[in-house]
């Protein structure tokens, strides 16, 4: 059993082709206590990992246990394929002091740094024998719990929103239409979800289809041409809709988010 001090999620990412979990920062009031009483993070458990903070103009690698606070605002975050994340909230007590004063900053967190010793002891524990069991799925837990909720249940709602990821989401088809057609009830799959991750799961699909639409024009050779095009394909009215979504989504215009990307590598962005 894993001690309740912690409660983890993890969100898939749904994309075949980049083979990654795929996070999303919650609408948090910048990264402070949230309303369920943790401070709430994003941690790196393996693989590799990149940041581009504001003003920045190259990207910094990350190490495995780095982590951001929640509702800060990032640039650009990139992960390479098999890179794995989670969501991690953890009570305000068992963090060093300091550490709430400094929640605003935007850099990355060595969670070996503020949080009580004993407690980063006890988290490696439970992560190593999560890593050593190659089931990431054990670290649902308990948030889960709290709503009522059965790791199974959880597990089978998002395998069912896997599956409709892979399938459907390069259309803009109503989310509902998507999972009615499968025979799930959407309303419940979506508060579960949101009840899970702290995110809205129309807002994952809309993100989902924005980063997929990225990865296509950055494989034309011909991107300034090749962003209308993709963007058309993908469901979005015009250029001027795409570049809308693409500040909302990460900050930047499409060519400017392109350039900032790391090459030769799957593309990740969490906004």
């Amino acid at each position: 059993m894993y001690s309740q001090k912690f409660s983890f999620t993890e969100i898939p990412s749904g994309n075949q082709h980049l083979k990654c979990r795929r996070f999303m920062f919650h609408e948090h009031l910048d990264g402070r206590i949230m309303a369920d009483g943790h401070v709430d993070f994003l941690m790196i458990v393996s693989g590799e990992a990149f940041w581009l903070g504001p003003g920045q103009k190259k990207f910094v690698p990350l190490a495995p246990l780095t982590a951001f606070p929640l509702g800060q605002s990032w640039s650009c975050f990139h992960i390479n394929s098999g890179t794995q994340l989670i969501n991690l909230k953890v009570r305000p007590d068992l963090l060093k002091a300091d550490l709430m004063r400094n929640l605003t900053g935007n850099q990355p967190i060595d969670l070996q740094k503020v949080m009580l010793p004993e407690v980063f002891d006890r988290l490696k524990m439970v992560f190593e024998e999560a890593l050593l069991n190659g089931d990431l799925n054990t670290l649902f837990s308990f948030i889960v719990e709290k709503n009522g909720n059965t790791r199974q249940s959880l597990s089978e709602s998002f395998n069912i929103i896997l599956e409709a990821c892979a399938a459907e989401t390069d259309l803009f088809s109503p989310i509902s239409e998507i999972f009615l057609k499968r025979g799930h009830a959407y309303k419940k799959i979506a508060r579960d979800f949101k009840q899970t991750t702290g995110f809205p799961l129309k807002r994952y699909f809309d993100t989902l289809r924005f980063h997929r639409a990225i990865h296509a024009i950055r494989s034309q050779s011909d991107q300034l041409h090749g962003n209308l095009i993709e963007a058309l394909r993908y469901g979005y009215y015009d250029q001027s809709h795409f570049v809308k979504w693409s500040r909302s989504i990460s900050g930047l215009n499409p060519s400017m988010l392109i350039k900032h990307l790391p090459q030769g590598a799957s593309d990740f962005l969490v906004s």
